[in-house]
């Protein structure tokens, strides 16, 4: 959920238009309004993302953003999440969720965030943390990636999508995907969980109410208490 010190203008902006753009082909970051020097930095964002060039938003609502190069070995481990082609969207979800994990898994030793804890509060403080802005704009970006690397057969990239103030609770973002056939959206919410865990992928209308459902091939439709 939303760092106590996020740029609300901004976020109230994504709010209300409800994301970015549907389908996005780039991103943009959500900085921190707090003077030129952040200015600066969101301006350093790459806003299309590949293997060999992207961003990490980090410290609470892309207050800090590091550039990241994969090797192609390790990009290679990425794409073979896919090797075997998926039968169904179902199944391509699980696959969507071991590729987000193993990119953070890559990432956190390069910009310092491999000790990221779930949430905002256990790891408050703490050099190397990630709010929910942050979690949804790296997880955006990686699924961008991969659907570039047209890795992605059963999903396109989904806006990054807000819940809460409208709803009248903690305001809190996530990034999504939706079925290319059916056009059912689908939250993918790293933020639950530590760094490297595979994120929490469930219907966005059941995400906007509160609630995680794994839908995992190694969790599927295991529901959880309510968050």
């Amino acid at each position: 959920m939303l760092a106590p010190r996020g740029t609300l203008p901004a976020i109230f902006a994504l709010v209300l238009s409800g994301g970015c753009a549907s389908n996005p082909d780039t991103i943009e970051p959500i900085r921190h309004a707090t003077g030129m020097a952040d200015a600066q930095v969101a301006a350093s964002y790459i806003r299309s993302p590949r293997p060999d060039r992207f961003s990490v938003c980090h410290e609470h609502t892309c207050h800090a953003i590091t550039e990241v190069s994969l090797g192609a070995d390790e990009w290679d481990g990425v794409r073979q999440v896919f090797a075997l082609p998926a039968p169904d969207a179902a199944t391509e979800r699980g696959q969507i969720a071991a590729a987000v994990a193993r990119l953070e898994q890559l990432v956190g030793a390069r910009t310092g965030t491999a000790n990221d804890q779930g949430r905002n509060f256990p790891g408050l403080g703490l050099s190397g943390q990630m709010d929910c802005v942050d979690e949804a704009t790296n997880t955006s970006a990686y699924l961008l990636m991969l659907q570039q690397e047209k890795l992605l057969r059963w999903h396109r990239v989904g806006a990054r999508i807000s819940r809460g103030i409208l709803q009248l609770k903690t305001l809190h973002f996530t990034a999504s995907v939706e079925e290319s056939i059916t056009g059912e959206r689908f939250a993918v919410d790293s933020w639950f969980e530590p760094n490297g865990t595979q994120p929490d992928i469930l219907p966005l209308a059941q995400w906007r109410r509160g609630r995680r459902q794994y839908d995992h091939i190694s969790r599927a439709h295991t529901n959880s208490s309510r968050d």
